[in-house]
């Protein structure tokens, strides 16, 4: 009986919250944009810091063809 009245919980949680989610205006969610520019990234560092904090670093950019090119991208 306990597991039933879980599963019965969670089913209508969940069927609250996407009648909620669904139904807000379009002003509720930010306006959406198209992606002009993907950069592919090929170094990603995390570093601890003091006080708890962390550090990010992230490097990306176009490799460079051997010939003085460019080279584009490249996919791993």
């Amino acid at each position: 009986m306990k597991n039933t009245h879980q599963t019965l919980s969670a089913f209508l949680t969940a069927a609250a919250l996407s009648t909620l989610l669904t139904a807000c205006g379009s002003d509720f969610l930010p306006q959406g944009k198209e992606i002009t520019q993907i950069e592919l990234m090929r170094t990603l560092a995390v570093d601890a810091g003091e006080g708890g904090l962390t550090g990010v670093t992230a490097a990306g950019g176009v490799r460079s063809d051997p010939d003085g090119g460019d080279a584009g991208p490249r996919w791993c």
